[in-house]
C-alpha cells in the first residue's frame, strides 16, 4: 500500500487501514434539498466513515520527550493488532506529504515543513 489516504481535485477521496489497506472511509454522494427550491433535491458530496473504522491510542515523543499522542486509523480487523511503529510513523507522514500536497503548496515547502517532524518517534 503506497498511501492510506488519496485526495483529488475534489479532495480526500478514500481512507485506508494503515495496517492491511482495507478501506475504512470514503466520498459518497447523497441527496439534499435544494437551496433555491427546497421542492427539489440535489446531489452533494460527503464523507463517510465505514462500520470498520476504528482508531489506537500511541504516545508521541519528538526528541526523547513526551509531545502528546496520535490515533492511527485502523480498521476492526486490525484494531487489536500490534502494529509496527516505525511503520505507522512512515505512513503518517506520507499521509500528512499527500494532504500537503493537495493544498498545491510547493514541495520545497512541503519538505520544510516536514522538517518538525524530524526526531519523532512512536510508542
Amino acid at each position: 500500500m503506497d498511501n492510506y489516504i488519496e485526495y483529488d481535485a475534489l479532495g480526500l477521496v478514500w481512507v485506508k487501514c494503515m495496517n492491511c489497506g482495507k478501506t475504512v472511509a470514503q466520498r459518497t454522494y447523497t441527496e439534499a434539498p435544494d437551496s433555491e427550491n427546497p421542492e427539489n433535491t440535489v446531489k452533494i458530496m460527503t464523507f463517510q466513515r465505514l462500520p470498520n473504522w476504528r482508531q489506537q491510542k500511541f504516545t508521541v515523543k519528538k526528541n526523547g520527550k513526551d509531545s502528546g499522542f496520535i490515533e492511527p486509523i485502523v480498521c476492526d480487523g486490525c484494531v487489536d493488532l500490534e502494529l509496527d511503529p516505525k511503520e505507522l510513523l512512515k505512513k503518517i507522514k506520507q499521509g500528512w506529504k499527500a494532504e500537503l500536497k493537495a493544498t498545491g503548496i510547493s514541495n520545497s515547502k512541503i519538505d520544510e515543513k516536514m522538517k518538525r517532524y524530524d526526531g519523532m518517534e512512536i510508542e
